[in-house]
């Protein structure tokens, strides 16, 4: 059995792979390998000279805690049909993470369909999404200012605008604390995607200056994959837009990041339907390096983590006064927990209280202020919609 990264012979291979384990139609088979697929990020597991099971690494920059840090995003996690329930799939994994601890990576993420499979890789949910549903008349905008321009996006033009639509991204972005960093390279690879989903892309202006982007499908129904906006006037004036639709559509689904609160800009809130859905899961691959790299400190605490995958990661984590962190071998500890709690908690997806209510984490003793520090260590804004 051998783990490696593909070759250019491997290319069809893949393809077919992805083809026989996925549900995705050609046409977006065939925008991934043409547009997104890297044979250097391409993860196999070879055994008798067959290619038996793969992943995909792909390459985002992340921020968090305002810190940049090197991510990749696993996708495409397949095993196929006849070597299923022997093992594959775990050796891969396990090789993945491993060597991406060996690589300077000290967090990766993925979207499961199924988060039981991931947990036992130690991988926990880290961030969710909205999720908004309505009738498209319970939008009760109509108007739209004459002041305000909107200007159509499309596969021919959209890199003369990329500049505009990082500008807005990153300023909806200032108040959250994990998301992609998007470059021009990522956002040319997301509205390519969208493209060839066959989705659409608006730019408002108000006096000549970028103020908010949609970008939406037109299926069944209306559904708005972002909907970003610099102030209330130009979310606004986007939901106007999209009401004038309504001769072709009667339903409309909003995704959008926790803490948006959108329901508030309907007058009839108890007529849209509101759900939050478990979105991201993450992984911290080296403990230390992700306390350091991302900033993330707490104050006269002794934290005993266990990963039954990366087991150099086992073992304490020593906060002094000035909030520093030392890695122990061994030593006395104060808080003992697993290192898929450990990177659900820190990046905020429950506080500390859940974990303890859950009986996820053994306490021997913490003070209040440092349990107050534990609280406040929790980074309660995220948002990824980057998954390719």
């Amino acid at each position: 059995m051998k783990v490696r990264y593909g070759q250019v012979k491997d290319y069809a291979i893949a393809k077919n792979i992805w083809k026989r384990c996925f549900t995705d139609s050609q046409e977006e088979i065939d925008f991934y390998f043409e547009n997104i697929y890297n044979r250097k990020n391409y993860l196999l597991l070879e055994e008798n000279s067959e290619i038996k099971a793969s992943l995909h690494e792909n390459k985002y920059d992340l921020l968090i805690n305002k810190n940049l840090i090197s991510s990749f995003y696993i996708v495409a996690v397949a095993v196929l049909p006849e070597f299923r329930k022997r093992g594959y799939m775990r050796e891969l994994i396990f090789y993945s993470l491993n060597n991406a601890r060996k690589n300077g990576y000290s967090f990766v993420y993925l979207s499961a369909i199924n988060s039981d499979i991931y947990r036992k890789f130690g991988f926990e949910y880290v961030s969710e999404i909205e999720n908004y549903s309505f009738d498209i008349e319970e939008i009760f905008y109509e108007k739209i200012d004459k002041d305000i321009e909107i200007k159509y996006i499309t596969k021919e033009n959209f890199e003369n605008y990329l500049d505009e639509l990082i500008n807005i991204y990153e300023e909806e972005m200032n108040s959250y604390e994990l998301y992609v960093k998007r470059d021009k390279r990522t956002f040319s690879n997301l509205l390519k995607e969208i493209f060839n989903d066959l989705g659409e892309v608006y730019i408002f202006y108000k006096n000549k200056i970028p103020k908010g982007y949609l970008i939406f499908y037109k299926k069944e129904k209306i559904i708005i994959r972002e909907l970003f906006g610099k102030d209330r006037n130009i979310i606004e004036t986007i939901l106007a837009f999209v009401k004038s639709f309504k001769e072709y559509y009667s339903k409309v689904e909003i995704n959008s990041p926790c803490g948006k609160n959108l329901n508030f800009y309907f007058k009839n809130q108890k007529k849209i339907e509101k759900k939050v859905k478990p979105f991201i899961m993450g992984r911290i691959i080296n403990v230390l390096e992700f306390f350091k790299s991302t900033k993330i400190s707490l104050k006269n605490i002794r934290i005993l983590v266990i990963d039954e995958l990366i087991t150099f990661n086992n073992g304490v984590y020593l906060f002094n006064k000035k909030g520093e962190v030392e890695f122990l071998n061994s030593g006395d500890w104060d808080l003992k927990i697993d290192i898929g709690s450990l990177t659900s908690l820190v990046l905020g997806y429950l506080d500390i209280d859940a974990f303890i209510f859950m009986n996820r984490v053994t306490v021997k003793k913490i003070e209040q202020e440092t349990k107050n520090s534990l609280k406040s260590l929790s980074l309660k804004k995220n948002f990824i919609q980057d998954y390719q």
